[in-house]
C-alpha cells in the first residue's frame, strides 16, 4: 500500500507465528495511562481537573471550591469521619446536597462532602466517586482513555486521558494446556 511504512521484521512474524502453532497466548502489557480527570460544569462554571475515582465511595469537594461555585445555600451537618489512604483520618463539617452536574450537556443531581483541607487534594477540587458515576450511566474504557455518558438514547464521550500504550517490553507469553 501506498505511503504506509511496516516495521514489523521477519524475525518478530515468525515469533508471532510460532506462538500460534504451539498454542502459546500472547499477554501485552500496557504503561500506566495516568489519572483519569474531566471538566465538570457546576453552576455554569467549569471546574477543571475532577478525579474520577472508581475507588471512591463519596463525592469530595474542598471549601474553596464551595465557595467559589457559590453552593452555601444547601448545607447539612455531618459528623462523618473518613479514613484516607494513608490511613489518617479527616471530618467533614458539611455536606453541600442538591448540586447539578453537567456531563456534555446532561445534568445529574448529586451531594459533596466538603472539606476543609490543609493541601491542594493534589490539584483536584472535586472527586466523583462510584454512585455518582453510575447515576450518569458512565462506562470507562481503561485503554481508551474515555469516559462515556449514556442518557436514553443519547451517547456522549470524554476524554479522560491519552490512549493506554503498549509496553515496549517483551510480552508475557503463556502456554496453554489442551
Amino acid at each position: 500500500m501506498k505511503g504506509l511504512a511496516v516495521s514489523t521484521t521477519i524475525g518478530e512474524k515468525t515469533g508471532k507465528l510460532s506462538d500460534l502453532m504451539f498454542g502459546r497466548v500472547i499477554f501485552l502489557k500496557y504503561l500506566d495511562p495516568g489519572i483519569p480527570v474531566v471538566d465538570v460544569p457546576i453552576n455554569e462554571i467549569i471546574v477543571p481537573n475532577t478525579l474520577v475515582d472508581l475507588g471512591a465511595a463519596i463525592n469530595v469537594m474542598t471549601k474553596e471550591t464551595m465557595l467559589k461555585l457559590n453552593l452555601q445555600g444547601d448545607l447539612r451537618k455531618t459528623t462523618t469521619v473518613l479514613e484516607l489512604a494513608d490511613r489518617s483520618t479527616v471530618a467533614p463539617k458539611v455536606i453541600v446536597e442538591n448540586v447539578i452536574a453537567s456531563f456534555e450537556s446532561s445534568k445529574y443531581l448529586t451531594y459533596f462532602l466538603v472539606l476543609q483541607s490543609k493541601t491542594k487534594f493534589n490539584g483536584y477540587s472535586l472527586i466523583l466517586r462510584r454512585p455518582c458515576l453510575a447515576i450518569a450511566n458512565a462506562y470507562i474504557s481503561c485503554r481508551g482513555g474515555n469516559l462515556t455518558i449514556k442518557n436514553g438514547h443519547l451517547s456522549k464521550q470524554m476524554v479522560l486521558y491519552p490512549h493506554a500504550h503498549v509496553c515496549m517490553h517483551e510480552p508475557f507469553s503463556g502456554i496453554t494446556h489442551s
